[in-house]
């Protein structure tokens, strides 16, 4: 299976004090997934300061992506951003290039959708432009990257969960193959979906947080690079996502499967 891009998450409350550790994970994890895709970096995040200056809710999701691999990006202002917030729900993205040049930014990851919609995606929508054409999307196009149509068609869908089932729907040609992880950041949640072409792994820590990576050896590197030989100890479950439905994992730790 040749490398092409890589997807990333991490989801749950994180313990009291515990924001460092949840940070190295990220980058962690970004780094192992480099190799899959140094054209582009980005990420969205659902997050809230530190400490909250009323008692009122100040979350808001933090977003940016630029064309630097990301053991570059990990150094710059626009990722150490978080550093001085709480994220309960993160989504990251190596691209490596295949429609669109990632010095545009439009065409790099995540792809912003209607009601606080962040998707990232891995694989290849050959079939993007008779899919736009049939769904009457060619004009909402933004970019010139396949995996923008897919974010387009969950927003002309009832809700992303129908729109994720027809992303899977729509994807059975040859030429297409996707993996992609969407952040819903009115429903404080993520949905994940994959075919049988790309893969996606979900590993439970002890703690409730969740990690998502294409493989599973990303995701043991990351724990490796994180907390060294002791890493297994932290691991509850990691198992590959099935093919073929839409699932939903919570910030409160709860993963479903909804067909």
């Amino acid at each position: 299976m040749t490398a092409m891009c890589a997807i990333g998450a991490l989801i749950g409350r994180t313990p009291e004090g515990k924001w460092n550790e949840s940070m190295r994970l990220m980058e962690a994890l970004l780094l192992a997934s480099q190799h899959r895709g140094m054209h582009a970096t980005g990420f969205a995040a659902l997050s809230e300061p530190f400490k909250l200056r009323r008692q009122t809710s100040q979350r808001r999701v933090v977003f940016d992506k630029l064309p630097l691999p990301a053991e570059q990006f990990i150094a710059t202002r626009h990722w150490k951003q978080l550093q001085h917030r709480r994220s309960s729900a993160v989504v990251l993205h190596c691209r490596w290039a295949t429609h669109g040049s990632p010095a545009d930014p439009r065409n790099n990851h995540p792809h912003r959708g209607n009601g606080g919609l962040f998707l990232c995606h891995t694989g290849i929508i050959g079939s993007y432009r008779d899919i736009a054409d049939r769904h009457g999307l060619a004009l909402d196009l933004l970019s010139e990257c396949d995996s923008e149509v897919l974010v387009r068609l969950m927003a002309k869908s009832a809700d992303p969960i129908d729109g994720l089932r027809r992303c899977l729907n729509e994807c059975r040609h040859g030429s297409d193959s996707m993996a992609v992880v969407v952040l819903d950041a009115m429903r404080r949640q993520l949905y994940l979906a994959r075919n049988a072409e790309r893969p996606m792994w979900l590993m439970r820590l002890r703690d409730r947080r969740w990690l998502v990576g294409s493989t599973q050896q990303i995701l043991l590197e990351t724990m490796m690079g994180v907390f060294g030989d002791q890493y297994t100890r932290k691991i509850d479950q990691l198992f590959p996502l099935a093919p073929d439905e839409v699932h939903v994992l919570g910030e409160d730790g709860t993963l479903f499967a909804v067909g």
